[in-house]
């Protein structure tokens, strides 16, 4: 019920909280049967699903993710032609595990055929829960498909806007600025003194010029 709880050490409180989650145990009863083996369908269901959509190179969604969050951390990939595997044979003349090679594999019913190694046994179709791979076969790690999902995602991001810089004066403005303050008679003028005239100047000028020096 808790596929992702790694510690054991917790309080009683803790340990009282997750009893009363999980219920009154129904040990070696039809219904515990019953309930188990349905959890078990239903995983087994979206294992297989996984193992599709990575087979086939489908990329998952953020839904997917969470559709498989309590899936194991590692999963083993579909098997493919050619593998040597160990079966169980559940036959009456040959029942028991057996070496043999996988020759095809039936996505919808979820069976490998496979061709025994001993010749009077033949081909018969496995289901996927009675085969094992002889050699250590590849693992989907659920982590790793996220870790790429996300980096394709902010790689997909559109990249920021750069803040714009500040407007840079040019030398010959800033010459003819600090000319035109240091000049008297530039400075005098209507087009450099407006920006600097206070209301007291403005009221004893005109057109930038004192109106004593006109009255003369």
């Amino acid at each position: 019920m808790f596929p992702r709880l790694k510690t054991r050490n917790l309080s009683i409180m803790q340990w009282r909280i997750i009893r009363r989650m999980i219920g009154k145990p129904r040990r070696c009863s039809s219904t515990f049967f019953a309930e188990e083996r349905t959890v078990l369908t239903e995983k087994r269901r979206r294992l297989r699903e996984l193992q599709r959509k990575v087979h086939q190179g489908t990329q998952l969604s953020l839904a997917d993710f969470n559709h498989f969050r309590d899936l194991p951390e590692n999963i083993p990939a579909m098997l493919t032609v050619g593998t040597k595997v160990i079966a169980w044979l559940n036959i009456e003349k040959d029942k028991g595990f057996h070496a043999g090679t996988i020759e095809a594999v039936d996505r919808d019913e979820n069976k490998y055929w496979v061709t025994f190694d001993k010749q009077d046994i033949g081909k018969h179709s496995i289901p996927d829960t009675d085969i094992k791979s002889v050699t250590p076969c590849e693992m989907i790690s659920l982590s790793s498909l996220e870790a790429v999902h996300t980096n394709r995602h902010l790689v997909a991001l559109p990249p920021s806007t750069p803040p714009r810089a500040a407007p840079v004066l040019s030398s010959s403005s800033q010459i003819s600025t600090n000319t035109s303050v240091l000049d008297p008679l530039l400075a005098s003028s209507p087009s450099v003194s407006r920006g600097r005239i206070s209301s007291n100047d403005q009221q004893h000028s005109l057109g930038g010029f004192p109106t004593d020096l006109l009255r003369q």
